[in-house]
């Protein structure tokens, strides 16, 4: 494997990790090379795939069934890295994952537009922009502060990466 170790990608958090980390350096926005990327992506998903069959999240645990479908769902895991590849670029904004949810906080006036096509929703009382990865218009109304949030789903920020300008 070029890009994702045995010793490095041990379980699926730790291939996410790395998988984050390599789209910052790979990425053709952020000077990387469009083929090096595209075989990153591929050797991701046959680990992803390898890991996910043969893991302890497919166990038959109610736990392991709970972890499974908040975080790692296959294709809830490709709706992320496939949203998040499409914003990384952006500039001044902060991308925090929170259970199954992304939430864009920071300057993201300039990007409203981009948003809206992409499927997010804004939140007034959060002042945040917010992406699920379920198709429907289902909104919660919880009522709950990021603060809240975070405590009961943890949170994961994303780095994001400036776009190398030319000129």
């Amino acid at each position: 494997m070029k890009y994702f170790s045995n010793a490095d990608c041990e379980n699926l958090e730790s291939l996410r990790q790395a998988y984050k980390r390599l789209v910052k350096q790979l990425h053709p926005d952020c000077g990387g090379n469009a083929n090096d990327f595209k075989a990153m992506k591929a050797e991701y998903e046959s680990v992803f795939s390898n890991l996910k069959n043969h893991s302890a999240f497919t166990a038959n645990t109610d736990e392991a069934k709970k972890e499974h479908n908040r975080k790692y769902d296959y294709h809830d895991d490709e709706l992320f890295r496939d949203i998040i590849e499409k914003i990384i670029t952006f500039e001044n904004i902060t991308i925090e994952i929170c259970g199954i949810w992304l939430w864009i906080t920071g300057n993201t006036y300039q990007y409203r537009e981009q948003f809206k096509s992409l499927g997010f929703a804004w939140s007034k009382s959060k002042s945040a922009w917010y992406w699920k990865p379920y198709a429907g218009n289902i909104h919660y109304k919880s009522g709950k502060s990021m603060k809240q949030i975070r405590a009961m789903y943890g949170s994961e920020k994303v780095e994001t990466v400036s776009r190398t300008k030319i000129g």
